[in-house]
């Protein structure tokens, strides 16, 4: 049909402009929706996330993070859900932080393994560690973790709310794949937390 054709053609359309923007081999296609992430609530993982996609998979890949929506949003709110196309980055490390205890605290956790980020936001095994402030950051865990104990306090000061950071670490670079807030502390709560 004409419209399929449409479609097939805008994907083949986007697929070039992201090559052409973003020079990868492999991609990480992923959804972001106000549906999944917004300051009242949050359900990281709700939808598809493909990593590791060839560049001539990104059409099909678009099309099951889309469908994979389609199935779950009950609520109709397509309008507000998107999809993402990162450089993938085969991590050396990869993981969570918290710049709050999600429970409630004053305490960054950091939550890594080595390799892959998937397997950590789907909850296997994982190390832990928690630090209290700048000035208890421990001596390096792995390489990168005082980098990125920093970078979760700058994100969190430039959002000026607690954060649900995704990350990676290649070669000791440092990635922040997503931030979302961390919406199981109040704004009163982390306002005591600033005092």
């Amino acid at each position: 049909s004409n419209h399929a054709a449409d479609a097939d053609k805008l994907l083949h359309q986007i697929t070039t402009e992201v090559h052409d923007t973003i020079k990868a081999d492999r991609y990480a296609v992923r959804s972001a929706a106000f549906l999944e992430d917004d300051a009242r609530h949050s359900q990281a993982g709700r939808f598809k996330t493909l990593l590791d996609v060839p560049v001539s998979d990104i059409p099909k890949a678009i099309q099951e993070v889309i469908e994979d929506a389609r199935g779950k949003d009950a609520g109709g709110g397509q309008n507000q859900f998107s999809v993402i196309i990162q450089a993938y980055i085969a991590a050396e490390y990869a993981g969570i932080v918290f710049t709050r205890n999600p429970l409630g605290g004053r305490e960054i956790i950091i939550e890594w393994r080595k390799g892959r980020g998937a397997e950590v936001v789907g909850g296997s095994t994982v190390e832990r560690a928690s630090v209290m402030g700048k000035a208890a950051i421990p001596k390096e865990l792995f390489p990168g973790f005082t980098a990125l104990c920093e970078a979760a306090l700058t994100i969190e000061e430039k959002y000026d709310f607690p954060q649900d950071i995704e990350w990676v670490l290649k070669s000791g670079v440092l990635s922040i794949v997503q931030t979302r807030p961390l919406t199981t502390i109040s704004k009163k709560q982390y306002e005591g937390y600033c005092l």
